[in-house]
């Protein structure tokens, strides 16, 4: 056989892999694409770089995504350590404050997607948001 190698083996990871680990925020997460303090390696002296944003409409819409990217990479630990309460309760909590957020942009700023039209539905008919960035146009 080429490989001597089992099937179970391919993905076994320490059942220790993250526990005791602490957290940087959602915004930092984001910024390195990396939830786990512990975890975090830049590469060859290279590091991420802060997202400034330029009013209260972008500020609000980075934050939510700095939660959306918290819940995905507590999701996959937690697929890992079904187990572990205390990343579960952060998780939760972490997934009602998206919420919260999404529900306020959606009141300040309009839907964020289809399902946040409410009722009635009608299309936008612009300026849409890429006819506003000096020229440049991309869907």
């Amino acid at each position: 056989m080429l490989f001597d190698i089992k099937n179970e083996d391919v993905f076994k990871i320490p059942g220790n892999m993250f526990k005791g680990k602490d957290l940087v925020s959602p915004m930092d997460g984001l910024k390195r694409g990396n939830l786990f303090n512990d975890e975090y390696k830049d590469y060859e002296g290279l590091t991420y770089f802060d997202v400034v944003a330029t009013d209260d409409k972008s500020s609000l819409m980075l934050e939510i995504m700095s939660y959306c990217f918290a819940i995905n990479d507590l999701n996959l630990y937690l697929d890992l350590h079904g187990d572990d309460k205390e990343m579960y309760k952060i998780f939760k909590a972490y997934v009602k404050r998206e919420m919260d957020l999404e529900e306020e942009y959606v009141s300040k700023y309009g839907p964020l997607c289809v399902k946040d039209s409410g009722d009635g539905f009608s299309w936008i008919n612009g300026p849409w948001s890429w006819d506003n960035n000096g020229g440049i146009k991309y869907v």
